[in-house]
């Protein structure tokens, strides 16, 4: 994947983008862009949770 500037970075290197050179952060906006982060994830699992649990059952039967 080729990341020419910060319009095109992942989400990830953006978090990186709020700790400067000398390693302090800016913890309120890198703590609000996390949970910005961690929407999708969350949204997917109550999406297919029904799904997700039938499988992991599914996976343990041995027949």
């Amino acid at each position: 994947m080729y990341l020419a500037g910060p319009d095109t970075y992942t989400l990830q290197l953006g978090l990186r983008m709020f700790v400067d050179q000398a390693g302090s952060a800016a913890f309120g906006p890198m703590f609000a862009m996390s949970v910005l982060t961690l929407i999708p994830v969350v949204l997917f699992f109550f999406a297919f949770q029904r799904l997700l649990v039938e499988y992991v059952q599914m996976s343990g039967l041995k027949g």
